[in-house]
């Protein structure tokens, strides 16, 4: 029988289309993996094939890179909501020194009132008068004070420590100084000063002489009768003075203290002076004459230093002209807003205080 025409192509595609369908059964139950490169990359979702079989894309979308080739860094926002996803999925952390510090008594009592103290030799002391303590959490807190190495019987500067400890154990220290001054004289001293000069007064003055001829007199007086050595007593005028009267000799500070008692003595005003800088101290007076306040010092002095210029009843501006002169520009130098000032006009007087010829110095008692 004579095949009809185009048999055989239809038998052979049939049988083709058979084989290819039998291969894909036979790869789809032996579960051989569809090459990567066929692979989607869009987000998975499972879709049943043409043949009934479910696909899953399990890949992952790989990081995309900048034109530099790097890996994109995580914006401040990602950081700042992984970080918080992180703090939220954490347990709380358990409380530390650090957190807890600012609720505890970290702040110690305040120690107020405390100040240097001055007493007289032989004085008592009041510590805790007008002192006072107060914590911001402590009510009740305790005053110490250590003063075991003050001496009220001898003079000098001794420390005192003032302490307060609260109930947290914060402690605060206050430091003062206890100073201790020699007394300047009891009621014994300036009695017998008292007597030593009134003795000296009637020996050399008597009634009837001007105010300017006793103050003459004392201030020769002062001069003639005091030897000049190096060395005295200056913590107490008043026992420097009673030495003086009594032993006739000591420095400047000494001629000013005799000085003084005689004037106050005899009843004349008189404004302590004390030498502001230079190479040693100096002492001396001023005396109120005729409402006027004046210059004296009976203190000698050597032939370098204008042993003959005497400073009685002197100005301010003559005094300034000596240490210009005579004093290496700190004799008679000081703090003039602590004393009166003199007149500007000097005194026109009789006597021969620049010291030419004068009869009373005697080289003996220089």
């Amino acid at each position: 029988m004579k095949k009809a025409a185009g048999s055989h192509s239809a038998v052979s595609c049939a049988g083709l289309a058979a084989l290819v369908l039998s291969i894909s059964l036979l790869l789809s139950a032996c579960s051989i993996p569809v090459p990567a490169a066929q692979q989607s990359t869009e987000e998975a979702t499972p879709q049943p094939s043409e043949y009934g079989v479910a696909e899953v894309d399990d890949t992952t979308e790989a990081p995309q890179e900048t034109e530099a080739g790097s890996v994109p860094q995580t914006t401040e926002a990602e950081a700042a909501a992984t970080a918080s996803a992180a703090q939220t999925e954490s347990p709380a952390a358990e409380p530390t020194e650090e957190t807890t510090r600012e609720h505890r008594d970290v702040m110690p009592p305040r120690i107020s009132g405390a100040q240097d103290i001055t007493v007289e030799e032989g004085g008592t002391v009041s510590y805790k008068k007008g002192v006072t303590v107060t914590d911001d959490q402590d009510p009740d807190v305790k005053l110490e004070i250590d003063n075991s190495a003050v001496d009220l019987n001898t003079p000098g500067d001794y420390p005192v420590v003032y302490s307060a400890t609260d109930a947290a154990g914060n402690t605060r220290r206050v430091r003062i100084t206890v100073h201790v001054t020699q007394k300047i004289a009891t009621e014994e001293d300036f009695e017998k000063l008292h007597r030593l000069a009134k003795n000296e007064l009637d020996a050399f003055t008597w009634d009837g002489m001007s105010d300017l001829e006793e103050l003459w007199a004392i201030f020769w007086h002062v001069k003639y009768n005091m030897k000049y050595v190096n060395g005295s007593d200056k913590t107490s005028w008043v026992r420097e003075a009673i030495r003086g009267f009594e032993e006739g000799t000591g420095d400047c500070f000494t001629y000013y203290a005799v000085m003084k008692a005689l004037l106050e003595e005899a009843g004349y005003e008189t404004v302590d002076m004390t030498r502001l800088g230079g190479e040693a101290r100096h002492f001396w007076s001023l005396v109120k004459y005729k409402d006027n306040w004046y210059h004296i010092d009976s203190c000698p002095r050597s032939a370098d230093h204008g042993k003959y210029w005497y400073c009685f009843l002197r100005t301010d501006a003559q005094v300034a002209e000596f240490t210009e002169i005579w004093g290496e520009d700190y004799y008679y130098v000081y703090d003039e807003s602590l004393c009166p000032r003199t007149p500007e006009e000097p005194l026109h007087l009789d006597y021969d205080i620049n010291g030419e010829g004068h009869d009373y110095y005697d080289e003996d008692y220089e």
